[in-house]
């Protein structure tokens, strides 16, 4: 009996050693193989997914659906009303909102939604409607942060713009005309006490882009004396996109090169001249997107995921050609046409999706995932 039981122990403690070297060897081998790391994700971590797997919400591809995702929810505006489905496809809630053009932004649990070109605008948090307004002004550009701070640009009289602060109330924090310059991203930071803008000054010769960053306390007391920095970017060139990375430190897009602006000093990053994409929206990352060729009749698409505060780069490698880059927090999608990858800010794969027809669009909530097609969208939790 007690051989019996030491052998049963030997056997038990070779079977742990040999799963463990597995284990080992496995790890090895998926973070040193790229061939080995796309096997073990279809087919041992199960992230392949195909279309017609997933839940499904039908479109009437005869009228014009207006799709967005915030949260855990995917909605469709259709006919002034607001559709919200979770991903089981499931309609959870909807709303009566008077918008026929939409505008939106989505931070987090926060959706915002305007009306292009007219003075509508909404916030909506979970299955609520926080507030409605209308604006002195057509809505030209829309942005809320995580914490339900929202900031828009709206054109006014002689093609004046108007920038607005509005907090999660619905209470207006600031009202700034802008009368020589042209506004093209307002965003409230992540700590809800500064307001950047991105103008253009097109009066001379030469295109001058600028973006000022507010003090919101200070603009509501002293206006003349709120401006906390000015950076002038080179001349003849467009900032493309602002945003607010960790609480307050502010990253510009222009059309050539990234600007990072942290306690007031600027770090440069040159965008490669074969670069066909970039994006500056992901948490604490730049990603920027190459293609260099493959097969003799195709192409593959290199992915850089830059991370701004530790340096790190990483790389990923998909084939064929990027149709659009989308970026969101901490997911990095490549639309590819007929297929979508999913990563994260460390470069790994989350998910693969492989469609039988071209993918029209993608969105992405905090939690849940969109994929667009003219009569339906399949949707999924990430």
């Amino acid at each position: 009996m007690k051989r019996t039981k030491a052998k049963q122990s030997k056997i038990k403690k070779i079977v742990i050693t040999i799963i463990i070297i597995l284990a080992i060897i496995g790890v090895s081998l998926y973070i040193s193989s790229e061939d080995a790391r796309e096997w073990f994700d279809i087919y041992i971590l199960r992230k392949e997914i195909m279309e017609d797997d997933l839940e499904s919400i039908d479109l009437n591809s005869s009228e014009k659906n207006y799709v967005y995702a915030y949260g855990k929810y995917v909605v469709v505006l259709n006919n002034n009303k607001l559709k919200a489905y979770n991903s089981s496809a499931n309609n959870t809630h909807e709303h009566e909102i008077t918008i026929t053009n939409p505008v939106f932004d989505s931070s987090e649990k926060y959706l915002c939604v305007g009306e292009e070109n007219g003075t509508k605008i909404y916030l909506i948090s979970g299955d609520n409607i926080l507030w409605q307004k209308d604006l002195e002004g057509d809505i030209f550009r829309i942005n809320v942060n995580k914490n339900g701070y929202i900031s828009v640009i709206v054109k006014g009289n002689n093609n004046q713009n108007i920038i607005y602060a509005i907090d999660k109330e619905g209470k207006e924090l600031l009202k700034m005309y802008l009368s020589s310059t042209m506004a093209l991203k307002a965003k409230v930071s992540n700590d809800n006490s500064m307001l950047a803008i991105a103008e253009m000054d097109t009066s001379g010769t030469i295109i001058k882009p600028k973006v000022k960053v507010i003090s919101i306390e200070k603009a509501q007391k002293d206006p003349k004396n709120s401006i906390i920095n000015t950076y002038e970017g080179e001349g003849n060139h467009i900032v493309v996109d602002i945003e607010f990375q960790n609480k307050t430190d502010l990253v510009c897009m222009y059309d050539n090169y990234i600007s990072i602006f942290k306690d007031g000093e600027e770090k440069r990053i040159e965008i490669s001249q074969d670069a066909i994409a970039a994006d500056i929206n992901s948490k604490k990352c730049i990603v920027e997107v190459k293609e260099e060729p493959g097969d003799l009749f195709s192409a593959n698409t290199k992915i850089f995921i830059k991370n701004i505060q530790n340096k790190n780069e990483n790389t990923y490698i998909a084939e064929n050609t990027l149709k659009k880059l989308y970026t969101k927090d901490e997911i990095i999608v490549a639309n590819m046409g007929n297929e979508a990858i999913f990563l994260n800010t460390n470069g790994k794969l989350i998910k693969k999706y492989i469609s039988k027809q071209e993918i029209q669009d993608i969105v992405i909530g905090e939690s849940i995932i969109g994929i667009i097609y003219k009569n339906k969208i399949e949707v999924f939790s990430i």
